[in-house]
C-alpha cells in the first residue's frame, strides 16, 4: 500500500502511458522485458525494456518531453556497458524515498570483473537487438515478450547474475516452462546450452530443487566476446565511458551550513535519507573530506576527533604561525582530500553530503583556530572545490537559542548576517528558511537539488 502511494504521487500511469503511446507513434519497435506485471499504475521494480538501436538517438529528447508533460523530472541518466542506458526520474520535489528507473537495452551483454586475469572482466554477449525483440505480445498498452521468450531471457539472467537462490525468480521460469511445454522450452534452451540443455529441461519436469546446481555449472556453455568484439572500436566506446564518468560524474555534492541551532545535523540525516532511492550509496562528511587527521590526533595531542563541540568559542586565541600552519594543512585536506575521497563516490553515482564546509570558517573563523586576516581565508575559497549546491539554513535568533545555547546572541545575529552576505558570493548557493515543519524545509531542499542534478544532467546531454 505504502509503495502504491508513493508511485501515484508521480504520476506513473500518466508517464507510463505517455512513454509508450510516443514510442508507438514514432514507430519505434520495443518490449518491455521485466517490470511490467502492474503497469501502467504501478512501478514495483525497475523497468527493463528492449529498444531497437536506431532509437537511441532520438532516446534523450523523447524522455525529457514525456517527464515534463507529466510533471516529472529526469534526474540523472548512466551508460552501462555497450548496450544499456538507465534514466532515473522523480517529481519536482520529495518527501519521501521515491523515484522510477527504467533501462532501456539494445542488447543482452553480461560483464563481470575478473582479478587475476586480463583483461580485468569477462563478458558475455547473449541476446542481439533482433532476438530481443522477435515474438513480441500485446500486453495492454504496450509490448511484452511471448512466454517462450520470457522463458528464455529469465532463466539467461538468472543464470548471468548469479541468482540461484531467488524463489521468486526461480518459480517463474518454473511457471513459463509450464505454460510453454517441453518441446518449445528444449527449442529455447538449445541454442544457449548445448551440452545440459536436456539436464535443464529434466530438472524442470522432475526434479526443480536440483536447478540451481545444473544451472550454476552450466554458465561455462554461454558465448564469451572474443578480443575481435573489443578491436578497435569496442575498445574506443568503451575508454570514453570510463572518461566520460570520471569528467562527468552522476553523484553529487551538497553542503549545509548555518549557524548552531539552524538545524542542519536533522536536515542532513532527512536529506540522506530522502534521496536513498536516487543515487548509489551515500556518504555523510563533517566540515571536511579527513583525508588528513585532526591536527591534534596527528600530534599525539588527543585520540579521537570532535564532531561535535558543545563549547566552540571555548579556546584561547591561536598565534599566527600555529594559525598559518592549520589553515594549510586543513587546505591541502579540502583540496586533495576532495579528489581523493568525494569525486571517486560521486564517479560510482553517490550522494556527498557535508555538515558545515570550508565556507564555515569565513563567517566563523575563531571556531577552527584561524586567527587569520579575511582576504587570506577568502583566497582559500577560490582554491577549495566547490560543492554542486550549498545550501545555508535561516532561522530566527530566538529559535536557534531555543535549540542550542552554545553561542551568545550576538554572536549568532553575526553569524546568521554573515551567512546571508555569504550565500550572495557562492555559485548555486541558496537560502533556505528551516523555522516551518521539517517536511517544508526537505520539501524546498529537495526541490533545489533535483532542479540542480536535472540541470547537470541536460547540460551534459546538451538538451
Amino acid at each position: 500500500m505504502k509503495r502504491k502511494r508513493l508511485c501515484d504521487s508521480m504520476n506513473t500511469s500518466c508517464f507510463v502511458e505517455k512513454l509508450f503511446t510516443t514510442l508507438a507513434e514514432k514507430k519505434i519497435n520495443y518490449c518491455i522485458i521485466s517490470g511490467y506485471e502492474k503497469l501502467p499504475d504501478e512501478i514495483i521494480t525497475d523497468v527493463d525494456i528492449a529498444i531497437e538501436k536506431r532509437a537511441i538517438k532520438e532516446l534523450d529528447r523523447i524522455v525529457f518531453t514525456v517527464a515534463r508533460s507529466c510533471n516529472m523530472v529526469v534526474f540523472n541518466k548512466f551508460r552501462h556497458g555497450d548496450a544499456l542506458f538507465t534514466y532515473f526520474f522523480v517529481p519536482p520535489y520529495l518527501k519521501n524515498p521515491e523515484g522510477i528507473h527504467i533501462d532501456f537495452l539494445w542488447a543482452f551483454i553480461c560483464e563481470e570483473f575478473e582479478r587475476e586475469k586480463l583483461p580485468g572482466f569477462k563478458r558475455y554477449y547473449v541476446q542481439c537487438e533482433e532476438e530481443l525483440l522477435e515474438d513480441c505480445v500485446d500486453y495492454g498498452i504496450f509490448r511484452i515478450p511471448s512466454q517462450k521468450k520470457a522463458f528464455q531471457h529469465f532463466l539467461l539472467r538468472i543464470v548471468l547474475k548469479g541468482e540461484f537462490n531467488s524463489e521468486y525468480k526461480l518459480n517463474r521460469v518454473l511457471r513459463l516452462f509450464e505454460n510453454i511445454g517441453v518441446d518449445v522450452a528444449r527449442s529455447q534452451l538449445a541454442k544457449y546450452f548445448p551440452k545440459t540443455y536436456n539436464e535443464i529441461i529434466r530438472c524442470l519436469t522432475n526434479n526443480p530443487a536440483e536447478l540451481p546446481d545444473i544451472l550454476r555449472n552450466s554458465k561455462s556453455e554461454l558465448k564469451r566476446m572474443t578480443w575481435k568484439s573489443f578491436y578497435p572500436k569496442n575498445i574506443l566506446i568503451h575508454v570514453h565511458r570510463i572518461i566520460d564518468r570520471v569528467v562527468h560524474p552522476a553523484g553529487f555534492v551538497v553542503a549545509i551550513l548555518g549557524p548552531d541551532g539552524s538545524g542542519k545535523s536533522a536536515i542532513v540525516e532527512k536529506v540522506l535519507w530522502v534521496l536513498s532511492k536516487a543515487f548509489i550509496g551515500q556518504k555523510r562528511f563533517y566540515w571536511r573530506p579527513g583525508l588528513l587527521k585532526a591536527p591534534g590526533i596527528a600530534l599525539g595531542l588527543r585520540k579521537f576527533d570532535k564532531t561535535e563541540n558543545p563549547n566552540p568559542h571555548g579556546h584561547r586565541p591561536e598565534n599566527l604561525i600555529k594559525s598559518l600552519f592549520r589553515f594549510s594543512y586543513y587546505l591541502i585536506d579540502f583540496t586533495l582530500g576532495f579528489f581523493i575521497k568525494v569525486w571517486p563516490l560521486k564517479v560510482r553515482r553517490a550522494l556527498c553530503v557535508f555538515d558545515r564546509y570550508y565556507y564555515d570558517a569565513l563567517v566563523d573563523s575563531y571556531r577552527y583556530n584561524f586567527q587569520l586576516p579575511k582576504w587570506l581565508l577568502r583566497l582559500g575559497m577560490k582554491i577549495v572545490p566547490k560543492p554542486d549546491v550549498t545550501i545555508i539554513l535561516d532561522v530566527p535568533t530566538d529559535v536557534m537559542l531555543s535549540r542550542k545555547r552554545e553561542l551568545p546572541r550576538e554572536e549568532l545575529e553575526r553569524q546568521r548576517k554573515e551567512f546571508l552576505d555569504l550565500s550572495r558570493k557562492i555559485k548555486n548557493c541558496y537560502v533556505v528558511d528551516n523555522n516551518g515543519p521539517i517536511d517544508e524545509t526537505l520539501k524546498e531542499i529537495t526541490r533545489i537539488i533535483i532542479r540542480e542534478k536535472s540541470k547537470q544532467t541536460m547540460r551534459r546531454l546538451k538538451i
